[in-house]
């Protein structure tokens, strides 16, 4: 009886040992960005005790483990679990049962779900004239850039349509400042997050708006006969004149003859641009331009023509009062003609005006270099730029020209960057850089390199005491 108890009390303690399931460990916890999919949860020490085999089954919570609820499927019944794609902030564990039905569960781990990445909105559409440069684009004061793990870098892209995108070099700020814009241009900002990846804002458009003098206003009347007619203006800032513009009737047609003219006194004007000649084809009244081969200077104070023949004589015409176009850049004084086609207009009709038009542009080339002085034979200091070019298109090419005399200029191969370095030089040199933009050219203030005479070996003329 004796024995049999033995058996027993080893029987009941091996019984025991085996009933005591650990339920191993599970890791780790992590910090993911929002709608992104966590590592696979593991065992980091594997499960043991009680009696095998085990199965598994994970379980999640969403609110900070006070209740669980069993994940279903075959993917939450393995030793690994890859928890989908999640949205909120959740707990894992997983419930060891082994053979015997008994069952612990491991440790939990927290997967941290981020707020999403939000771009932030743009601030706003707007309608600038061409060549000058518009507002600064930043985010809504109401929308900025937030989400992610709160680190984040920009880049800038900017659109001609809208639809094909390019990267702005170095605009890699949380705010742009575009340069001029010679045409309708779209822009948008990326935010980067080195641990949630990037997101787009929407996209604003810069409207471009031509300076003219002539805006919305149409023709009260048309007529027809030979005429050379034309638009007297002051240009009020210096700049270009990049086009001339022609109002057409719609059965207008023919080559017509621009000129552009500068007055010098009273009835004194000298042509300075043109003759050009634009072929207008009939069928739809409006607005026809010509893009002058060469755009032309115009400075502050001075007072300028437009004119155009009246090709097979239709012309159109309105002797309404004339409400100038809202610039400060060039201003409308009054409509004149010419009974000849080759005559300069110089009549005024009752304070008709007749539709010819520019379009003016703002245009610098900055400024680059400095006037130095150099030893003979030796290379001078690198004629760097000073201010950048502004107005025009906002696209710019270079050519570096040098001169003996300041006066006759010859381009320098190959040197069409921004900067310039001399070669060695051996007599004085004037150096200058010209700037382009679409027909517009305009040439930075020249510097001079001045050679100082090679130096000769001295003479000993008397002793040395």
């Amino acid at each position: 009886m004796k024995k049999l108890t033995n058996i027993l009390i080893v029987i009941s303690f091996s019984n025991l040992l085996v009933a005591q399931l650990n339920p191993g460990q599970i890791g780790n916890n992590q910090s993911i960005c929002y709608g992104s999919a966590p590592q696979m949860l593991v065992f980091t020490i594997q499960p043991s005790g009680g009696t095998s085999p085990y199965s598994y089954r994970w379980q999640r919570s969403n609110d900070n483990g006070t209740t669980w609820a069993d994940i279903a499927g075959s993917t939450a019944a393995g030793i690994t679990y890859s928890p989908q794609v999640l949205g909120r902030t959740a707990m894992f564990r997983c419930r060891i049962t082994d053979a015997v039905n008994s069952s612990l569960n491991t440790n939990n781990v927290t997967i941290t779900v981020t707020s999403d990445l939000i771009a932030g909105i743009i601030e706003d559409s707007q309608t600038v004239y061409a060549s000058t440069v518009p507002e600064t684009l930043r985010s809504s004061s109401m929308s900025s850039p937030s989400g992610g793990s709160g680190i984040y870098t920009f880049q800038w892209q900017r659109s001609n349509n809208g639809i094909s995108w390019s990267n702005i070099s170095d605009a890699v700020s949380e705010v742009y400042t575009p340069g001029a814009l010679g045409s309708d241009t779209w822009f948008r900002r990326f935010v980067v997050d080195p641990v949630c990846g990037s997101t787009v804002s929407n996209s604003v458009k810069i409207s471009v708006r031509q300076i003219t003098l002539f805006s919305n206003e149409l023709p009260a009347s048309s007529g027809v006969d030979d005429f050379n007619l034309g638009t007297e203006f002051q240009a009020l800032m210096d700049g270009y004149i990049t086009k001339a513009r022609v109002y057409t009737h719609e059965s207008e047609q023919g080559d017509h003859i621009i000129r552009l003219y500068k007055r010098n006194g009273p009835s004194d004007y000298s042509i300075i641009a043109g003759p050009y000649t634009m072929s207008i084809t009939p069928g739809e009244a409006g607005w026809k331009e010509l893009i002058l081969p060469e755009a032309i200077s115009v400075e502050a104070g001075g007072i300028y023509l437009i004119s155009s023949t009246t090709g097979n004589g239709y012309y159109v015409q309105s002797s309404q009062n004339f409400i100038a176009s809202d610039n400060i850049y060039i201003d409308y004084l009054q409509g004149l003609y010419s009974f000849l086609p080759d005559g300069v207009p110089l009549s005024n009709f009752n304070g008709a005006h007749y539709f010819r038009d520019v379009v003016f542009s703002l245009f610098s080339p900055g400024s680059a270099g400095a006037s130095q002085v150099i030893c003979y034979n030796t290379s001078p200091l690198s004629l760097a730029q000073v201010t950048e070019p502004t107005g025009g298109t906002g696209d710019y090419t270079y050519q570096w020209q040098m001169s003996p005399n300041d006066t006759i200029w010859t381009n320098i191969e190959g040197a069409i960057l921004t900067d310039y370095t001399p070669a060695p030089l051996t007599t004085n040199t004037y150096f200058r850089r010209v700037v382009k933009s679409a027909n517009m050219t305009a040439y930075c203030r020249s510097v001079l390199i001045t050679v100082n005479p090679e130096f000769s070996s001295a003479e000993i003329h008397d002793n040395i005491t």
